[in-house]
């Protein structure tokens, strides 16, 4: 009996491409784990305009707060009119650096029904308004050893639910997840 050593290699690559294809497709339906609410969740921080880690700490959202449609414009926001319809969400963070240096924070955001990215509104905080109090701001940075607990608020337009709060540590790392409690 003769082989045809070109067909051992067809084979064998079909093997590998049946593999791989299979390795990929297993993952396409599961959703990445999501922590209860109040779960720490360590991390890297890593700088906001270099990307240049900047030590270790955690991340804790402890809460996520529905408000009220008119809740914004009650406390001075300007909305475009797209955001006019959008009803607001609180969502509570703790940051503790555990490092040796100061580290940047992130707002986190959301995940909506069909996997899609809510990203936090950013806020310019021009003076106290009553929002505030419901929602303090995190600072920019978190100094060695330091812990604070702020807010984020994330406006999801009309028939938007959120399902998962996100946290990415940086642009090559993957997020990270908790149940929004809604």
């Amino acid at each position: 009996m003769t082989t045809n050593p070109h067909g051992r290699m067809v084979r064998a690559l079909l093997t590998c491409a049946t593999a791989l294809t299979t390795l990929a497709l297993s993952g396409c339906d599961s959703a990445p784990e999501a922590h209860p609410l109040g779960t720490e969740v360590e991390v890297r921080f890593y700088s906001l305009l270099e990307g240049v880690e900047q030590g270790p700490g955690t991340v804790t959202v402890t809460d996520v707060r529905e408000g009220e449609r008119g809740d914004m414009e009650a406390a001075g926001f300007e909305l475009d009119a797209g955001q006019a319809d959008a009803k607001p969400y609180f969502v509570d963070v703790r940051f503790t650096n555990t490092g040796t240096d100061p580290v940047d924070l992130r707002d986190p955001s959301a995940v909506d029904q069909h996997d899609d990215l809510v990203p936090s509104l950013t806020v310019l905080d021009l003076g106290g308004s009553a929002v505030f109090e419901q929602c303090p701001l995190l600072p920019d940075t978190l100094a060695p050893g330091a812990s604070v607990d702020g807010c984020a608020i994330v406006l999801a337009p009309d028939g938007v639910e959120l399902e998962r709060i996100s946290y990415l540590p940086d642009t090559g790392d993957d997020f990270v997840y908790w149940d929004s409690g809604l």
